[in-house]
């Protein structure tokens, strides 16, 4: 946007290739007081936001004290083009030779830059959100299974160890065959028929129309003991993903005993 050529020991300044949006904040061209113009300059063509920010670094010590250590100052901050705010960089540098007091101070327009950034940021943070969400929601399952509804390929996440230890798949193809398979393999012998007629793919995805969810709870035996799991099922909605749904697998043993025992309580007062 703009450099400037600024003499520390009298800041005199004057400045040099100064773009045409820049020329139209009217900032001084050339002068005898550099930093404290800068200060009037910021309180008038800066974000109100970064008013406090860029004073207090902004200094003529605090930049010859930075440069010192690092041999640059840089600062971002937003300079106001009317109502529209824009990022920009600024960075001091000495010259070459170390006795002249001369330093140079680039403006330079980083708005397209910061705004990906922004993006990607934003993007990242949810993304990290989602994941921990999802990583808690998980805890409660004993698997969860993404499947492709068009080829039937799956895989599968987050499995718990006691359901480890039936052998199920955890990726491969025809899932729903593979369902079939480990029902008359693993489902409580009373509760087959139930979990057959659900895992059939034309029947669920007919139960999924609409952006509708299903569910179904049935027993599986476990260590040779019959427990009770839910499978939930949920066909997800973005377009680009429509063809896919998403099964968790959980426990519900331990609720399904206290309602049964509830019920027993419940028929046991009303007789």
């Amino acid at each position: 946007f703009s450099i400037y050529y600024v003499n520390t020991l009298t800041d005199r300044f004057v400045e040099f290739s100064a773009h045409d949006d820049y020329e139209s904040l009217g900032i001084e061209k050339e002068g005898e007081d550099f930093f404290n113009l800068s200060r009037t300059n910021i309180l008038r063509v800066v974000h109100a936001d970064d008013h406090g920010r860029i004073l207090s670094a902004f200094t003529k010590e605090n930049l010859l004290r930075e440069m010192k250590k690092t041999g640059t100052f840089t600062l971002n901050y937003r300079l106001m083009f009317g109502e529209e705010p824009t990022y920009v960089s600024m960075k001091a540098t000495h010259m070459e030779d170390p006795e002249d007091p001369h330093i140079v101070i680039g403006v330079n327009n980083i708005d397209a830059q910061m705004k990906r950034q922004m993006e990607y940021d934003a993007a990242k943070a949810q993304t990290l959100t989602y994941s921990r969400i999802a990583e808690a929601l998980s805890r409660d399952y004993y698997s969860i299974y993404l499947v492709n509804t068009e080829t039937d390929e799956f895989i599968e996440y987050s499995s718990n160890r006691d359901y480890q230890v039936l052998q199920v798949e955890q990726s491969g193809e025809d899932f729903f065959e593979k369902c079939r398979h480990n029902i008359l393999r693993l489902v409580y012998e009373e509760d087959r028929e139930l979990a057959l007629s659900v895992w059939d793919k034309a029947r669920l995805m007919s139960e999924l129309e609409d952006g509708r969810t299903f569910s179904i709870t049935y027993r599986l035996v476990v260590k040779n003991e019959p427990v009770y799991i839910n499978c939930k099922v949920i066909r997800m909605e973005d377009d680009l993903d429509k063809k896919f749904i998403v099964i968790g697998v959980s426990n519900v043993d331990e609720q399904m005993k206290r309602e049964r025992e509830l019920t027993a309580i419940r028929e046991k007062a009303n007789r």
